[in-house]
């Protein structure tokens, strides 16, 4: 189990890690693989060619000198042997003792200073009549060649030989030095190209995450730049083909949004004037009708009276059919809306409500100074969103107290109302299309201005809905007087 969590952490850290690093990391560990086994395959190749080399340098010494010693051994010419032995260790620097024993193994003659060391008053190795024999060992400056070559075939003795191998040591040092200089320069010219290769590699991968960065932004004309053929210019290209395709796809989209706000404002501003007719039919015809209705019954004063109580009954109900007729036609389209603004249309609203669904409806009109009429839309639009955010007030929230505030200023004008009522869960609504057709409706009627449209509530926290329209670029309606 633990190395299967290790092993998925890792492949998490690998998937996490950006291409150019990965690419860096791939070819600094290639490169530095390489490097240290070619530097060390090379050195131990070296380090046996070497030593076979000396190994072969100590016996061809040994026998050449038991050859020139042959001749002053048999006539007992130490002396010469002494001087020849002293020759061969001043020519050859890598000679660190040479002995000459006779065929008892005493010694007659050697290189040493003063004695020879006890452990090599005995030879290392005896060699055969035919040829001489190599052994090396360790010594405080290193390894040591001990060869030991017979003199005449071992009839006058034998010379022991020691060939350090401290000058090749430094030759190896020196060269192993030039050979890591080398692999240094190919681990930097291998790391550069590694960089570039990761540039080529990432440049146009980096340009094509800033530009899908930017599609997502909705800057359907962002491009990435094709810089080869290969797979990630095919890529490139197959991204700017699929934002072209969106830029396409957007305008038409753009073009059916249009159609349908310029629809939608059609319906509502027909539905506008439908509501004022009516409402005018039913104020100035039905109205005045039943107002004339009225007089004559009023007029008919000197009736017995049972026709008088009837007279009053229908009196009463003449009156009420009048008012019934007048709210109608007040909620229809209201009058003062057209002839004196939105703040007496919305004062008087208020009223009206407070009056008769017993709820407390405080209502603010905030207006900057200098600033006349909104225009004319956006008037309607603002007493319709009043209006329904009250009537659901009434009719939903179980609230007390409400308020209605209007905020003119320049530049915008924002409709707040707010109620302490029951509340209700927002996203609950909104995903129920039956109970969000007035939200909708709202909705839509601010995006025909470019206006804003918020609510918030919570289910015992009461309800805030918040709304505004930008008035820059519209043009306002004359003051009331």
């Amino acid at each position: 189990m633990r190395w299967r969590a290790a092993a998925s952490k890792g492949s998490w850290i690998l998937r996490s890690v950006p291409v150019f690093w990965k690419i860096m990391s791939i070819g600094a560990i290639v490169v530095l693989l390489f490097g240290c086994v070619t530097f060390l395959l090379v050195r131990s190749a070296m380090m046996r060619v070497h030593y076979s080399m000396l190994h072969d340098e100590s016996r061809s010494i040994a026998t050449s000198l038991a050859t020139s010693c042959a001749r002053p051994l048999l006539t007992g010419e130490i002396l010469t042997i002494k001087q020849r032995i002293d020759d061969a260790v001043r020519t050859t620097p890598a000679i660190r003792y040479v002995i000459v024993r006779d065929t008892e193994g005493d010694v007659l003659a050697h290189t040493f200073e003063r004695n020879v060391p006890e452990d090599l008053s005995r030879p290392l190795v005896m060699p055969s009549a035919e040829k001489a024999e190599v052994v090396v060992f360790d010594s405080p400056e290193g390894a040591v060649f001990a060869c030991s070559a017979p003199i005449l075939g071992g009839r006058a003795g034998t010379l022991d030989l020691g060939i350090s191998d401290l000058d090749l040591r430094q030759e190896t040092a020196s060269l192993s030095e030039l050979l890591a200089w080398g692999l240094i320069l190919c681990a930097s010219v291998g790391t550069l190209l590694a960089l570039m290769l990761a540039w080529l590699l990432t440049g146009p991968i980096r340009q094509l995450v800033e530009a899908s960065r930017r599609v997502e932004m909705g800057d359907f004309d962002a491009r990435a730049r094709i810089h080869s053929s290969d797979e990630i210019g095919r890529l490139s290209l197959a991204f700017n083909r699929m934002g072209e395709s969106l830029l396409g796809y957007r305008a038409q989209v753009e073009e059916k949004e249009r159609a349908r706000l310029a629809i939608i404002e059609r319906i509502v501003d027909l539905q506008e004037e439908e509501r004022r007719a009516i409402s005018r039919e039913l104020h100035d015809q039905i109205g005045q009708s039943l107002s004339a209705l009225l007089l004559d019954v009023q007029s008919n004063g000197g009736a017995a009276a049972p026709e008088g109580k009837r007279r009053v009954e229908t009196e009463r109900a003449i009156v009420q059919l009048i008012e019934n007729v007048r709210r109608l036609a007040w909620d229809m389209r209201p009058p003062v809306l057209d002839d004196h603004g939105l703040d007496s249309a919305l004062s008087r609203y208020a009223k009206d409500m407070s009056r008769k669904a017993g709820v407390d409806i405080h209502y603010e009109y905030c207006r900057q100074i200098g600033m006349g009429r909104a225009p004319g839309r956006v008037e309607v639009t603002l007493y319709r969103v009043a209006q329904e955010a009250i009537t659901n007030v009434v009719r939903h929230s179980g609230a007390d107290r409400a308020s209605i505030v209007v905020l003119h200023r320049t530049g915008e004008i924002v409709l707040i109302v707010e109620d302490n009522g029951r509340g209700f869960d927002v996203d609950a609504v909104l995903r129920d299309p039956s109970r969000a057709l007035g939200l909708t409706g709202t909705r839509e009627r601010m995006g025909l201005l470019g206006g804003r449209f918020s609510i918030e509530s919570t289910p015992g926290q009461g309800t805030t809905v918040r709304v505004s329209i930008p008035l820059a670029g519209t043009e306002p309606c004359p003051s009331a007087s």
